[in-house]
């Protein structure tokens, strides 16, 4: 009887083992990372993060801000808002920080959250989310990065919060207005960790400013502080700081820039369907074939294009640029990366009522470049998804 019971205590133990373990590595600690789960509609205007969610709030008494698809277009919007014009890294919303301000009538503000769960001690953390600096920003800046710490902190005045941070980084100054970067790096929590914290946490003198050009697509005057969109906000334990993937296809270290790419293109009033779908293209990221919140809303357009254009069928090309395509030849994961591509956006348009048999998935891989140049930007051309139309 002895025995029986110390086989059954032995097996419960490796299975509980075996559950944190699973927990530990590859489960996203950050509740309502994307900020869908903020109410966008109830963001009349950008300071509202607090009201339109329930779970971030500002660490200061500066207020944060919050942009959706279903806030006021020109104030609180996405991709149009206060700040410039930016569509979400995915889904319908984003917050958003001021990193640097020169103007005294306004702070840095922060965004703050707590955990899931508390960090464990000794535990390497790996820490990622996306920036894109707002268009009407005067500057740009390094030194943004997370502060986690055990207890709620609110700072009661609207000052710098000025820290350790767990992850910044130092060197890099993050300038793309069109796209989105990652900021990334890996700690080790001291343990009890449950609130993580993003902004800014260098002391002015330690910044290095840059004075980017507004594009001239953009109305507007610039304003006299570096103001940055954030989305996709993750910690993750990972076993070494090795697996902190800050690029894909990277190691932590790598600070080259994720870019999207962005690109308005106008149509005469009198443009047919047909015309119309054609003249669109979806961007990705590098390595990436999920649909973005940008290509989500021209997708709703084809679809609505297809549905009242009964005798039209879409031919869908998914694209990639030449690093993508060279890393699938080796990577399996990554070898159908422009049929996924093409693949994602049919399933996209049949979720919205179109006929599967009406748009056909197919792969151009690198064959077909919209750029040749080698530039990260003329690349972020060719990873795409294009149409055709009989």
């Amino acid at each position: 009887m002895k025995q029986t019971i110390i086989l059954i205590t032995l097996c419960l133990a490796t299975q509980s083992s075996f559950s944190q373990t699973e927990k530990a590595f590859g489960s996203n600690l950050v509740p309502n990372n994307d900020f869908e789960g903020c109410a966008g509609r109830t963001a009349k205007a950008p300071a509202m993060l607090e009201e339109a969610c329930k779970d971030w709030f500002a660490a200061t008494d500066e207020k944060a801000d919050i942009f959706s698809s279903e806030g006021k277009a020109g104030k609180s919007g996405a991709p149009e808002n206060i700040f410039g014009r930016q569509a979400p890294n995915s889904g319908n919303n984003y917050a958003g920080f001021r990193a640097y301000s020169k103007d005294p009538k306004y702070g840095r503000t922060y965004l703050s959250i707590k955990l899931n769960e508390e960090l464990e001690k000794d535990q390497v953390y790996c820490v990622k989310f996306q920036v894109s600096l707002a268009d009407l920003s005067k500057f740009a800046t390094n030194g943004l990065g997370v502060f986690v710490t055990e207890k709620k902190t609110i700072q009661p005045n609207k000052g710098e919060m000025i820290r350790t941070a767990s992850v910044v980084d130092k060197t890099k100054v993050f300038n793309d207005m069109d796209g989105w970067e990652t900021v990334c790096g890996s700690f080790m929590a001291t343990g009890k960790e449950e609130y993580l914290i993003i902004g800014c946490f260098e002391e002015e003198r330690n910044l290095k400013m840059e004075k980017p050009r507004k594009p001239a697509s953009i109305p507007g005057t610039q304003v006299m502080h570096a103001f940055y969109y954030v989305d996709d906000v993750e910690l993750t334990a990972v076993e070494t700081t090795s697996k902190c993937f800050c690029k894909p296809g990277g190691v932590a270290g790598n600070r080259e820039p994720e870019l999207v790419y962005s690109k308005s293109v106008v149509l005469a009033e009198d443009a047919t369907p047909a015309e119309r779908l054609r003249a669109t293209a979806l961007y990705y990221g590098s390595n990436k074939s999920t649909i973005n919140g940008a290509a989500q809303r021209d997708l709703d357009q084809i679809a609505e294009i297809l549905k009242a254009n009964k005798g039209m069928t879409v031919t869908v090309f998914g694209h990639c640029d030449d690093t993508e395509y060279a890393a699938g030849q080796t990577d399996k994961d990554l070898s159908t990366l422009a049929q996924d591509r093409a693949d994602n956006v049919v399933d996209y348009l049949v979720s919205k009522g179109v006929e599967a048999t009406r748009a056909l998935p197919r792969s151009k891989n690198n064959t077909e470049p919209a750029s040749t140049m080698k530039t990260p930007l003329s690349q972020s051309q060719n990873r795409r998804v294009t149409f055709s139309v009989k």
